[in-house]
């Protein structure tokens, strides 16, 4: 009984030893800077505008982002959103008078499991809707 608990304790620390020296193997090559590890996209910050004079609805299909609604500095109707490789916000004007606005993702199943390190999580990737004071429109 006390040789496989032996043989176990001596995997652990095999193991735990080879994981430090993939660690300090992955430091050195990063030079130090651990957010070279990071697996998390770079956002880009873009922005639509549609006349409000036109819109008589926005529909905004948004799962993981905040949606901010701010006053426009015109009389148009402003969008700004973020965008990477994989994700993209696809905008629309119908001709019923509905604005829609909705996230497409391209990525793969195996894409959603990344390395983040905490490095991504300051990236504030809002869906920012700015509409002119005294415009009524349903917002859903």
């Amino acid at each position: 009984m006390k040789k496989s608990k032996t043989i176990w304790i001596i995997i652990a620390g095999v193991l735990l030893a080879g994981g430090l020296m993939l660690l300090g193997v992955a430091f050195a090559l990063t030079g130090g800077d651990l957010e070279k590890l990071s697996t998390e996209e770079k956002w880009v910050e873009k922005q639509y505008t549609a006349s409000a004079e036109d819109i008589h609805k926005i529909a905004a299909v948004e799962k993981n982002m905040r949606i901010v609604l701010e006053p426009s500095v015109d009389s148009n109707i402003h969008i700004t959103y973020f965008e990477s490789d994989t994700e993209t916000c696809q905008i629309e004007e119908t001709p019923d008078g509905t604005l829609e606005i909705q996230r497409q993702s391209s990525k793969k199943w195996y894409q959603r499991i990344g390395v983040m390190l905490l490095f991504g999580r300051g990236q504030d990737r809002r869906l920012e809707i700015a509409i002119p004071d005294g415009i009524a429109c349903d917002i859903q």
